[in-house]
């Protein structure tokens, strides 16, 4: 088993993708574990719980003079804030799901299979392959005339697709490289040698 660039195996990957199988023309899987981030978002998800708890807290403590106004109130301050990290913390669990990304000849599908979304989409429907660059700068200040820019680089493996063949064009995300500071080739030489294989 050769890559595209002549190294023996699978090309080089980096990020929450693995490559669980590499043999063009058969099959090629991507597969991301379950990542220790769920436990962290996965508990905090129930955040969302907190208006109602603040209600029934605060309606035993005022069984004798209920003061339904500040129930009322507290209570709705609380739940839109645990709402807000209920919800966002909720996406930080679904993103740190299992999942498996595979092309598989022998059927003819493109599978993707996980938690969080599920699709199965024709070989035959995939018109092309894109890479995508990703960037972003984080500002650290070191005082109050000088400032420390870090530029950070990954890249993205998109499909995309006709399906139904009468549809418009469809994208998905397959795959993303893990940020690397101050480089931009690696991210984009790891996702490209990839999408070429995939290609050809």
């Amino acid at each position: 088993m050769t890559s595209i660039v002549g190294e023996p195996g699978p090309p080089r990957l980096s990020g929450k993708h693995r490559i669980g199988m590499w043999a063009p023309g058969t099959e090629v899987r991507f597969e991301k574990p379950l990542s220790f981030a769920f436990f962290v978002y996965g508990p905090l998800t129930l955040a969302v719980l907190a208006g109602p708890v603040m209600w029934v807290a605060m309606g035993r403590r005022q069984l004798t003079e209920p003061d339904l106004t500040g129930q009322v109130v507290l209570s709705a301050i609380v739940g839109i804030v645990g709402l807000w990290l209920g919800l966002s913390n909720l996406l930080g669990a679904l993103l740190a799901l299992p999942e498996r990304v595979t092309f598989d000849w022998a059927s003819g599908r493109l599978r993707i299979s996980g938690r969080r979304r599920r699709r199965e989409i024709p070989l035959a429907a995939i018109t092309e392959i894109e890479v995508r660059g990703v960037w972003e700068a984080r500002v650290s200040r070191q005082n109050d005339m000088s400032r420390d820019v870090t530029y950070r680089y990954k890249c993205q493996l998109w499909a995309h697709y006709r399906w139904p063949p009468t549809s418009p064009t469809r994208t998905i995300e397959l795959i993303e490289t893990k940020f690397i500071n101050e480089d931009p080739i690696y991210p984009m030489f790891e996702t490209s040698t990839v999408a070429a294989e995939l290609a050809a």
